[in-house]
């Protein structure tokens, strides 16, 4: 229920959650760790405010005029098992979904858009990122 309010809030849009009880967060301020940490650095360097989200298909929300929903990874394995389900997540919300990996051979893997270590370091601004976004999201 904890992680669907902060959703909810980010997002902007309301998801349901009925008698529910909710405990503490043991630390509320989650914290990433390695490529994850790097690619929070970075879109907080491009402009975005950016939210971590945990126990999801996504595991970050960034955010300028429009939401982005991203699954963080260096491993591009664990996209197989979240592609289909981040594809109609982002449908259903109308929120553009990206992949971030170290290294990947395609640009969009089952309708969800992929951006490299090496692309996201060469994006100069907001502008470029959501271009690149765009120009690979298959709708």
């Amino acid at each position: 229920p904890e992680i669907a309010r902060r959703i909810e809030n980010f997002l902007g849009i309301d998801i349901t959650v009925n008698n529910l009880q909710t405990r503490p967060a043991d630390n509320e301020k989650e914290k990433l760790r390695g490529f994850e940490a790097f690619v929070d650095r970075k879109l907080k360097t491009l402009g975005f405010d950016t939210t971590i989200i945990s126990r999801s298909v996504f595991n970050l929300a960034a955010r300028h005029d429009d939401v982005i929903l991203a699954n963080v990874s260096e491993n591009a394995r664990n996209f197989r098992k979240s592609a289909s389900m981040l594809h109609g997540i982002s449908e259903v919300t109308g929120k553009r979904a990206v992949f971030v990996s170290n290294r990947f051979p395609k640009s969009n893997f089952e309708g969800v858009p992929v951006i490299t270590r090496e692309e996201l370091n060469e994006v100069d601004g907001i502008e470029g990122f959501e271009g690149m976004v765009e120009e690979r999201t298959d709708f």
